[in-house]
């Protein structure tokens, strides 16, 4: 039998398994809006409009996430209630249920699990399974407003939240015991927050972005927001170079900003589609410390065994 060369063997394998991801299916790096009257507007990087979704709810539509499977679930607040859309943006009905007040933020941990945030009544965050069936009930002894906006750390154990105050506080995701702030009263009115992979934090703050460091320090506020009168969602881009932040105000302004650097990369206002604020940012294939990646149709990998050649790992596109 011939002998096939190693690169020719790789390079069959790697063509057997590319595909381009179904029509209609959410891309990496499109940009999803919480627009208000329960709906999110999908954008493509470059602010051209792609697609409405509807929850048939009348609620504000505030943090979304997407699960390894690709589904979008959004927080709808005043509705009490949390609606998941398939890749293509099926609405697939809720998920979950015993919002007390206001469920304002969502994400997915490593096995699959959601935690939300509420930004009223027992301030609660919620645990549920991939089904939708609670877990646990997690209470903090401290609050601004409530646990409006969440994030969890990458092993899994503790969870960082901002209710609209200057500190940002964490929580025990496994006991649920309140744990040290991770700082202290040096925000302005701080919304979403995204943990980085230094164990910093970027924090949309009403009229600026802040980054922190790994122990809780400034060390630097993003400005230049032409127009936007109050900085309240907040995501990373898959790039992992960039982040995205928008306006609930007037303005309806999204923009995509540069973390070294702070330049604006691109900015629009979602006005120009009928939507009536900014109140979530998710972008698809979003870095999440914590969580499962996103649902990100690439990078994935392929682990084939070939008689005579052993393990050889692909990297492919995911194909739905």
């Amino acid at each position: 039998m011939k002998k096939v060369p190693f690169s020719a063997v790789a390079i069959l394998a790697c063509a057997a398994f590319t595909c381009s991801p179904a029509a209609g299916d959410f891309v990496k790096g499109e940009v999803f809006v919480g627009a208000g009257s329960g709906q999110v507007f999908v954008y493509s990087p470059t602010g051209d409009l792609l697609q409405k979704l509807s929850s048939g709810l009348s609620s504000e539509t505030t943090g979304m996430a997407f699960d390894a499977s690709g589904n979008l679930y959004s927080t709808n607040f005043q509705a009490n209630a949390i609606v998941k859309f398939d890749g293509s943006g099926n609405n697939l009905g809720t998920f979950g249920s015993g919002f007390n007040a206001h469920p304002e933020s969502i994400l997915f941990d490593k096995s699959g699990n959601a935690f939300v945030g509420q930004a009223d009544g027992t301030h609660s965050i919620l645990k549920f399974d991939s089904n939708g069936s609670l877990l646990k009930t997690i209470t903090p002894t401290s609050v601004d407003r409530g646990t409006d906006w969440i994030d969890l750390s990458a092993d899994q154990t503790t969870l960082y939240y901002a209710g609209e105050g200057p500190t940002i506080r964490t929580i025990s995701a496994v006991t649920g015991l309140q744990g040290p702030d991770f700082e202290t009263g040096k925000g302005s009115q701080q919304f979403a927050l995204r943990l980085l992979s230094d164990g910093g934090i970027l924090v949309a703050n009403g009229s600026n972005v802040l980054r922190y460091d790994s122990s809780g320090n400034i060390i630097k506020t993003y400005t230049g927001f032409t127009g936007a009168s109050e900085l309240f969602a907040l995501n990373l881009d898959p790039d992992g170079k960039s982040f995205w932040t928008g306006d609930i105000g007037g303005s309806t302004q999204v923009f995509r900003v540069d973390i070294a650097t702070g330049d604006i990369l691109t900015h629009w206002a979602a006005s120009k589609d009928g939507a009536s604020e900014v109140a979530g940012v998710a972008v698809f294939g979003e870095i999440t410390q914590g969580g499962p990646g996103g649902g990100v149709p690439e990078p994935g990998t392929i682990l084939l065994t070939i008689s005579g050649l052993g393990a050889l790992v692909f990297k492919r596109k995911f194909c739905r």
